[in-house]
């Protein structure tokens, strides 16, 4: 296994007994008691690589990767009147054991209800995994956004 983010986070090598992780960042991953990735353990993993420490469960955003008709990605339901905060979204695919962290900048988008497909004050977006380069909204009654401008760091665990 593999962690990968900015210089700030180490790697542990798929070939390293657990006894053997100096990370204590990831120690976790090695309790034997699972290996699955909850949106708690991911802030903290994050927070732990990137300090100060940023995100919380407040203003954390948790998606699971999915599948939709025939595209794979993730649905994420932000508040619409949580773009006016710093929003990071965490996007987790299990199968590949691999996160990906996004931050938007308060304000960025002014206008989410005019760029986003909306129902109940909440933006629905579909993030697909097609073009991990792109990152893209693509379903039909969005913008086709592309959030990679947003992209901090990926993680393996």
């Amino acid at each position: 296994m593999a962690v990968f983010a900015d210089p700030h986070v180490l790697l542990q090598k798929a070939s390293q007994p657990c006894n053997e992780v100096y990370n204590p960042t990831i120690d976790y991953l090695c309790n034997g008691k699972n290996n699955i990735m909850t949106k708690i353990e991911a802030i903290k993993l994050i927070n732990e690589a990137k300090k100060p420490p940023a995100l919380n469960d407040g203003n954390t955003i948790w998606s699971n990767y999915t599948r939709n008709a025939n595209e794979e990605g993730w649905w994420v339901n932000i508040p619409l009147s949580s773009f006016k905060k710093e929003i990071h979204i965490v996007l987790n695919r299990e199968s590949a054991k691999v996160f990906l962290h996004l931050k938007m900048r308060a304000n960025e988008i002014l206008s989410p209800a005019m760029k986003f497909r909306c129902k109940d004050q909440m933006a629905d977006i579909f993030i697909s995994a097609a073009n991990m380069k792109r990152l893209a909204d693509t379903q039909p009654g969005g913008s086709k956004h592309s959030f990679s401008k947003n992209f901090v760091a990926e993680y393996r665990f």
